[in-house]
C-alpha cells in the first residue's frame, strides 16, 4: 500500500492533468452547468478524477485543484506554465535537486533557489560559480565560498533540509546604479466575473549587496526605472503596455483556479528589455503605493 504522501502526490499529479487538459481546451468552461457540463467533465479520462462527487461540477473541480494545491510558487508556475501565450515569459523553474542546480550552473554560471511558500524574499538562495570549481552561495546581503561540488550541494541541503524549494533560472534583472530592479503591477476585479484592470505598479530597487529587490527601501515610478536603466533601444510607453498586457492575462489564467480579486505580479527586465514573470503574488500589499504617494 502507497504511504499518504505517495498518494497525495499522485493525487496532485492526476489534477495537474486536468489542469494542463483545461488549457488545451481554452474555448471550454469549468463553470459550465446542466448536461453541457456533465459531459464535458465526463470528458476526462477515468484515471483523472479520483473523486467523482468532488468533480460532479465545473466549480468545485476548481476548489479541489486550490485545495490539492494551494498558492506555492512551484503551483502557480505549473498553473502559468500550461498556457502557451504565458510560457515565454517564464524563466525555466523546477523542483530543487541536485542535479538541476548543476545543469543551471553549468548552463548560465548561476541558479537561484526559492522557497515554494513564503515571500518578502525570506530563504531565497544565489549560487554562482566561480574558477577552479569553486561557488559562491548568497543568503540576503551575506556570502560563502565552497571548494568543489559535493561541500556546495551539502551546504545547499542543510539550508533547504527543513522546507520543499525550487530552483531558476538566474535572471540577469536591469540596474538602476549597480542594483538590480524588478517592476510591481498590481491587477483587480472587483467580482469573479469581472474583468481585470491594472491598479497601480512601481519599481523595486534592491538594497546594496542583496540578492533580491524584496529587500528594498527604494520604490521609484516603472517610466523612471526603464528610462535611466538604459536598457536596449526601446520605447517606454510600448514596454509598458506589453507588461501590463502579459499581467491581465496572466490574472485572466489565473483567476479561473484562484478566488481572488488582486494579484501582484513580479516582473523582471533584463538588458535586452525582454519581460519575465518572476511570481505572482497572490495577497500583494499596497503600502509601497502609499510611500510612491508620499514621496512625490
Amino acid at each position: 500500500m502507497p504511504n499518504g504522501k505517495v498518494e497525495a502526490g499522485r493525487r496532485r499529479g492526476r489534477i495537474l492533468e486536468c489542469i494542463r487538459y483545461q488549457a488545451t481546451e481554452s474555448r471550454r468552461s469549468f463553470d459550465r452547468s446542466g448536461a453541457a457540463g456533465r459531459q464535458y467533465l465526463d470528458s476526462f479520462p477515468d484515471d483523472w478524477l479520483e473523486c467523482g462527487t468532488i468533480y460532479s461540477r465545473g466549480s468545485t473541480l476548481k476548489a479541489a485543484i486550490r485545495k490539492a494545491y494551494g498558492s506555492d510558487k512551484w503551483t502557480k508556475y505549473e498553473i502559468l506554465k500550461a498556457s502557451k501565450k504565458l510560457a515565454p515569459f517564464l524563466p525555466a523553474t523546477h523542483k530543487l535537486s541536485r542535479r538541476r542546480v548543476w545543469r543551471y550552473l553549468e548552463k548560465d554560471g548561476m541558479a537561484i533557489m526559492k522557497p515554494c511558500t513564503g515571500n518578502s524574499g525570506y530563504g531565497i538562495i544565489r549560487v554562482a560559480r566561480l574558477e577552479r570549481s569553486r561557488y559562491a552561495i548568497q543568503t540576503e546581503n551575506k556570502t560563502m565560498i565552497r571548494d568543489g561540488k559535493r561541500p556546495t550541494w551539502y551546504r545547499i541541503r542543510n539550508m533547504t533540509r527543513d522546507r520543499d524549494y525550487i530552483v531558476q533560472q538566474w535572471i540577469p534583472l536591469a540596474r538602476l546604479d549597480k542594483r538590480p530592479f524588478d517592476i510591481r503591477i498590481v491587477v483587480r476585479r472587483t467580482g469573479r466575473n469581472a474583468s481585470w484592470k491594472i491598479k497601480g505598479m512601481f519599481a523595486k530597487v534592491a538594497e546594496e549587496g542583496y540578492v533580491v529587490t524584496n529587500v528594498s527601501n527604494r520604490i521609484i515610478p516603472v517610466e523612471e526605472a526603464i528610462e535611466c536603466a538604459r536598457m536596449k533601444s526601446t520605447s517606454t510607453k510600448k514596454l509598458i503596455k506589453k507588461m501590463q498586457k502579459v499581467c491581465l492575462t496572466a490574472s485572466k489564467h489565473l483567476g479561473r483556479y484562484y478566488p481572488t480579486h488582486v494579484i501582484g505580479f513580479d516582473i523582471g527586465l533584463d538588458s535586452d528589455a525582454r519581460i519575465w514573470i518572476i511570481e505572482p503574488n497572490l495577497k500583494p500589499s499596497m503600502k509601497p503605493f502609499e510611500r510612491l504617494r508620499k514621496k512625490n
